[in-house]
């Protein structure tokens, strides 16, 4: 449900502002949770790599320049980790990562959103995340 709200608020978002927008395949629900089982207190690298491949060869395919990611503007994620995963995606997709620290556009990019009546994601997305924001539990511990 999670990725179905923000993926309508992106198609809101890219409809009022006129930006192109390029959807992936899907949203690979079985793959994320194989990947993860038994590793949940390291989901997020797995993630990324996840993610940012899908992205890298969406960009390739589409003949752009390069790729980069949201995730990118949170102040939740770690730059560093992102970073070597999409430099080693990068390098093995054949195309550019493109790095930029957004972070510090976070604050203003809620406003903007709610100014628009976009909807504003409460956590990272994943079912690990929304089980330890909601149920006040932390998986690894």
């Amino acid at each position: 449900m999670e990725h179905k709200r923000r993926l309508e608020a992106m198609r809101q978002l890219a409809q009022l502002t006129d930006l192109p927008l390029i959807e992936a395949d899907g949203y690979e629900m079985i793959e994320y949770m194989r990947a993860v089982v038994g590793h949940e207190a390291k989901r997020c690298p797995i993630c990324y790599k996840m993610r940012l491949e899908q992205t890298a060869r969406a960009a390739k395919e589409k003949g752009l320049d390069a790729f980069t990611t949201t995730l990118l503007i949170s102040p939740y994620q770690d730059h560093d980790q992102i970073i070597e995963i999409a430099s080693d995606i990068a390098k093995d997709v054949g195309i550019d990562f493109y790095y930029q620290d957004f972070r510090s556009g976070f604050r203003e990019g809620h406003r903007i959103t709610k100014d628009m009546g976009l909807y504003h994601q409460p956590y990272c997305g994943c079912i690990y995340s929304e089980w330890e924001r909601y149920a006040k539990f932390k998986i690894g511990e």
